[in-house]
């Protein structure tokens, strides 16, 4: 794979001249870069070879695996239990560890943040900081600049628990807490979708023929 810098190779060279904004092209589409671009930041930014970078960036994927399932467990259990739990579920099962080898690390690594956005989500009720909204609209965009599918599908499970949560507030006459927990969930939807409206705002309408007899 090319190095780090245009200097190291022709490869390299010929790269950077068809891609921007540091390689000249327009757009990335619709696919989710997240794990690509902080492995090529990591590889420009401290002069690593793409090739390590991008190691170093897969095991880091799998801790922030264990530390996401660390936080969504401690919202229900204590933090030994957690921390053991999660680190027999991420480190002696084969999977995701197997996911490495199918080029799976985007998937596992929004899958990490979605397990730490629902550990604060769940949490919300409780804790009242507008630094931890923040955080938690930071993790939330974070998974789907990561990868899209984990996100959709904690999306299906976020809608089932609001509507859950609100029939259940509604029959037992707490409303003030439904409020102050749809507001707060508000805020974080807001901030988030201010985070990813530059990857939402390059979605072409458009689906070429191309894509069409890809998916075929």
């Amino acid at each position: 794979p090319p190095r780090s810098t245009p200097s190291n190779s022709s490869a390299a060279s010929d790269v950077y001249k068809r891609q921007r904004p540091l390689l000249p092209i327009d757009s990335f589409g619709e696919y989710p870069i997240g794990f690509s671009v902080l492995a090529a930041s990591t590889s420009l930014m401290c002069g690593m070879e793409v090739q390590n970078s991008t190691l170093m960036w897969t095991g880091l994927t799998y801790i922030l695996l264990t530390l996401g399932l660390f936080l969504f467990l401690r919202v229900w259990f204590t933090p030994a239990i957690s921390l053991v739990t999660a680190a027999l579920a991420t480190f002696l099962a084969a999977s995701p560890q197997i996911y490495s080898e199918g080029g799976g690390n985007p998937t596992v690594l929004s899958f990490a943040f979605i397990l730490a956005a629902l550990g604060l989500f769940f949490r919300l009720s409780h804790y009242h900081s507008f630094l931890e909204l923040l955080v938690q609209a930071s993790l939330w965009a974070a998974a789907l600049l990561t990868h899209s599918i984990p996100f959709l599908g904690a999306t299906y499970f976020l809608v089932a628990f609001a509507l859950e949560f609100s029939i259940f507030a509604w029959a037992s006459k707490r409303l003030h807490e439904l409020k102050a927990y749809a507001g707060r969930c508000i805020l974080v939807f807001v901030v988030a979708s201010v985070l990813v409206s530059p990857f939402i705002a390059g979605f072409s309408p458009h689906i070429s023929d191309k894509d069409i007899e890809f998916s075929k």
